[in-house]
Order: C-alpha cells, then sequence, then structure tokens
C-alpha cells in the first residue's frame, strides 16, 4: 500500500474515532423508503379532446406519513392549456399492501417524449420512459416502456403507415458498434427474461433487418409498405434489439414496441 493510501485511512480512523466531521465536509440525507414496486406505465390513447393518456399501475408497500406522487415530466400545463392532468397525488399511511392503477394526460398540444417520475416527498425514486407521443390518427402508436434497467432502447415511428407509403423507424441506447435488429411480427406478446428486458412482439411470426449501431448508439430502419389493396388494414408490431456486448445469459436489450396500424387511405401523390 503506498503511503498517500496508508495517509488517508489514518485520517479517516481519526475522525472515526474521535467522531469528528471535517470542515465544510456534504452530510448527507437517508435516501427515503421507496413504497413503489412492480410498476407499469405506458401510452393508452387519446381522449376525445386530443390528450395523450398514459396509463400507470403500481403495488405500493406499506409507508407512514409519506406524500406521493407520479408526474408526467415536461408533460406541463401552458397557457393555451392551463389543465393538465399530469399528476397523481398521495398523502398519509399505506397501511396494506396495496395495488393502484390510474391514468394520467399530457395536453394535445404536446408532442415530445415524456418521462414518468415516481416521487416520494419529492424525491424521484424512480423514472420510467421516454415515451413518444404519437400523431393521433397516425396509425403509429407506441406501447410498452422504455426503463434503463431492463427496456433501455427507445423505438420511435415516423411516416406514412398507409399502403404505398414509408416508416422509419429509429432506435437509440444501444452501445456504440452492437449488432441491433428491428423487427417486426403479426402478434405481441410480454415475456420477461431475467436480464435484457422484456420481449414485446411474438417470436413465431417475427422478421427482421440486422444491423450495427453508430457511434452514438443510434439504428434506424425504413420499411416501404406494398402498394397491396389487402394490406389495407391490417396491423403489426415492432420492437428493436440490441446487443448487450456481455458474456450474459440474455445477450439483448431491447426497446419498447410500436403497433402499426395500416391506415385504409393511399398516401396522397405529390
Amino acid at each position: 500500500m503506498d503511503r498517500i493510501k496508508v495517509l488517508a485511512l489514518l485520517i479517516l480512523g481519526v475522525f472515526v474515532v474521535m467522531g469528528g466531521t471535517p470542515s465544510g465536509a456534504q452530510t448527507f440525507q437517508v435516501p427515503p423508503v421507496n413504497p413503489y414496486q412492480n410498476v407499469e406505465a405506458e401510452f393508452s390513447g387519446f381522449s376525445p379532446e386530443g390528450d395523450a393518456r398514459y396509463r400507470v399501475s403500481v403495488e405500493l408497500n406499506p409507508v407512514s406519513q409519506v406524500r406521493l406522487s407520479v408526474h408526467l415530466r415536461d408533460a406541463v400545463p401552458t397557457v393555451l392549456d392551463p389543465v393538465c392532468g399530469c399528476t397523481w397525488e398521495f398523502a398519509g399511511d399505506i397501511s396494506t399492501p396495496t395495488r393502484m392503477s390510474f391514468t394520467l394526460t399530457a395536453g394535445s398540444w404536446y408532442t415530445d417524449p415524456v418521462f414518468v417520475d415516481f416521487m416520494v416527498n419529492s424525491h424521484v425514486v424512480s423514472t420510467m420512459g421516454p415515451f413518444q407521443l404519437p400523431v393521433a390518427g397516425s396509425g403509429l402508436t407506441p406501447y410498452g416502456s422504455v426503463d434503463f434497467g431492463q427496456n433501455r432502447l427507445h423505438l420511435h415511428a415516423r411516416g406514412d403507415a398507409r399502403v404505398g407509403g414509408v416508416i422509419h423507424f429509429d432506435a437509440v441506447g444501444a452501445l456504440p458498434g452492437a449488432a441491433s435488429a428491428i423487427a417486426l411480427s403479426t402478434g405481441k406478446t410480454r415475456h420477461e427474461f431475467s436480464q435484457g428486458g422484456i420481449l414485446l412482439i411474438q417470436a413465431e411470426t417475427m422478421v427482421g433487418v440486422v444491423l450495427p449501431a453508430d457511434a452514438d448508439g443510434r439504428f434506424s430502419v425504413s420499411l416501404p409498405i406494398p402498394a397491396i389493396p389487402e394490406f389495407k388494414g391490417i396491423t403489426f408490431f415492432t420492437q428493436a434489439a440490441s446487443d448487450t456486448m456481455t458474456d450474459d445469459l440474455e445477450p439483448w436489450f431491447f426497446s419498447n414496441g410500436i403497433q402499426v396500424d395500416l391506415m385504409k387511405q393511399a398516401p396522397k401523390a405529390n
């Protein structure tokens, strides 16, 4: 052990024995107990007014004298939209394990991704997101969620979800250079792995494109929709995946899913 390490240990020992605190040292608060367990949050559609709705479901462990809140970060009111149902709040005691489900909304004016923050006494203890707000009537609807402890990739879709149109899928969150894929399937599922994340599309009907992520961890695919009349009105589901580049038994990171509903009206000619 070198002299600098020995000196540091001696100084630390003096403060421990004497009960001292270095002058100007920062004191840390004990983090709040996190009662949120088995959290789920996902985009669930638009209200008649055009507001984006999110379904949130949480299991609350017993906790006393606490202020809880779940908030859509960035989905804040504006002058044009002064009321935003983007926060759920509770104050008091939770005496027994309780499962709660509720809906939060982001104003129709808002088009950027939002995060869902779970707070205890104003401290953020957990976060889910980002969730992309789809354009109403676009035929491109996100489902599932991005959780950086599990489904850490973010998949976004844009373009014409119509026969003869082109849909662009963009994913971010991969490790630079990692082998990645964007796949589609005729059905969705929910298969949770012990590591890596949650598979949201059915493997039996899955087809996809494999490509490397760029230096920023991004990868993209453009999907032309064949001009076949029978394709009008069909639905399929997409998800992105990327290699974890480790020796783990679960080698893939996953993204949220995108439900694609091919609209019956063909894109207008330019």
